[in-house]
């Protein structure tokens, strides 16, 4: 936070750093967390999450713009199972621009990396790409909150058998209540398309597309937060989607959390 400071090009400026690691081996080097290895033994699990956020918001100003980065691996080694290297790298711009009191026009930018490296050559891929999301916010009072937005993207990659050259289009729409303090209500429809340049034999993995797969996909979403005493609160999540794979499908969820 440079907000104390003398120097006018920064005092607006706010940079956050997180960074988590998880180890498990029988050798502890620095090599091993940062960088495992399948071909290398000795280390059984090595996670690792690095973030980077810097945020510019002009004096008391509704303008936002933030640049974030994101860099995350899972190491797991199994003796005689599936041993895996996932990485991960994402990188989004971030724009908020007030049209008006109430109107926010939101534009984010957004490209990402992913590989994965596995003892089971089928399941080795690489995957990459970029998705462009802009829309609107608009926010009459306290208690509501609506918007949309228009998405376009397109992914690169490839697995053990085939490439694959993706487009995707989509749009969606939300509806945000604040019925009392610390609870809210959500619900969002959202349409995707997704095309590929050539006929694929295999279905996409898991981290193309933002996980969909070719053709339609309709995702409609409600979700609940509502905070039932000072400590308790309780949180449920239904969603419900058509897809190529999934020709209507529920998924529901809750939980009650107490703290004390």
């Amino acid at each position: 936070d440079f907000r104390n400071t003398s120097n006018p090009w920064i005092r607006d400026v706010t940079w956050r750093f997180y960074s988590n690691t998880d180890y498990n081996g029988s050798d502890l080097e620095l090599d091993r967390i940062l960088r495992p290895s399948l071909e290398v033994g000795g280390t059984n699990r090595s996670r690792m999450n690095l973030q980077q956020e810097l945020n510019y918001v002009p004096g008391k100003k509704r303008r936002r713009i933030r640049i974030s980065t994101q860099q995350r691996h899972e190491f797991k080694h199994q003796n005689g199972r599936e041993s895996h290297h996932t990485q991960r790298q994402k990188r989004s711009l971030i724009v908020e621009e007030p049209m008006s009191p109430t109107v926010l026009l939101v534009t984010e930018v957004g490209v990402s990396a992913n590989r994965v490296k596995s003892t089971v050559i089928s399941r080795e891929r690489d995957v990459s790409g970029w998705l462009l999301s802009s829309g609107f916010r608009w926010k009459p009072s306290s208690v509501l909150e609506a918007g949309g937005d228009f998405r376009y993207g397109h992914d690169r990659g490839r697995n053990t058998y085939e490439h694959f050259d993706l487009r995707l289009k989509g749009a969606g729409a939300h509806v945000l209540l604040f019925p009392r303090s610390g609870s809210r209500l959500q619900a969002s429809v959202d349409f995707y398309t997704v095309a590929s340049a050539n006929q694929l034999t295999f279905s996409l993995p898991p981290e193309a597309a933002h996980g969909m797969q070719i053709g339609e996909t309709y995702r409609g979403a409600l979700t609940a937060l509502f905070m039932l005493g000072r400590n308790l609160s309780a949180h449920a999540n239904m969603t419900y989607t058509i897809d190529p794979i999934n020709h209507g499908m529920i998924n529901v969820s809750g939980e009650v959390r107490a703290t004390f």
